[in-house]
């Protein structure tokens, strides 16, 4: 599977609303509504759309815009 930096900025958007610039290093302390309820609903949002699923390590280490795409490239 080839992700888009694109398609993971659009769901960057749509989970949170607030957020406006994203790129490849955007990481988790860089948004502040990236909190631990907001990464279970990005994760919940990536699964969905891309009909996947991530291991609770995946989930854990997905600190960064660039592990969530090596994730899902290694999917």
């Amino acid at each position: 599977m080839e992700i888009k930096i694109e398609e993971i900025i659009n769901i960057f958007k749509t989970v949170f609303k607030k957020v406006i610039l994203i790129d490849l290093e955007t990481k988790i302390e860089d948004i502040p509504e990236w909190d631990s309820l907001g990464h279970l609903n990005l994760i919940l949002e990536i699964e969905d759309r891309f009909d996947v699923s991530f291991t609770i390590d995946e989930i854990e280490n997905c600190k960064s815009v660039k592990d969530i795409i090596v994730f899902l490239n290694n999917k």
